[in-house]
Order: structure tokens, then sequence, then C-alpha cells
């Protein structure tokens, strides 16, 4: 019987692992998301620096 207590005993940690587990994958497909959120975020700020200049040079010439 003290066997079957061991067992019983040891399922909590395992799902404590598991929750572990889950809970770093949730946290890396955030952490992903958000990375792709600011890599657009970059683009769209960079393209329009971009416009901005080539606005400026386009009033500057004239």
């Amino acid at each position: 019987m003290a066997d079957k207590r061991k067992k019983v005993a040891g399922q909590p940690k395992v799902k404590k692992q598991l929750t572990k587990e889950q809970k770093l994958e949730r946290e890396n497909k955030q952490l992903k998301e958000e990375l792709y959120v600011l890599k657009k975020w970059q683009r769209f700020l960079a393209k329009e620096h971009q416009d901005d200049i080539d606005s400026s040079k386009n009033c500057v010439q004239k």
C-alpha cells in the first residue's frame, strides 16, 4: 500500500512540471507574437522615415 501512496504523491509533481512547461510554452508563444508586432512596427517606422526623407528631398529640389 505504501507503494501506491508514493505513486499518488508523485503525480502532482508531474502535473506541476507539465503546468510549468505549458506556462513556458505560452510565454514563448506570446514573446514571439510580441516580437513579430515590434518588427512590423519598426518596418512601418522605417518606411515612414524614408518617405519623409524622400518628401523633403523633393521640396528642396523645387
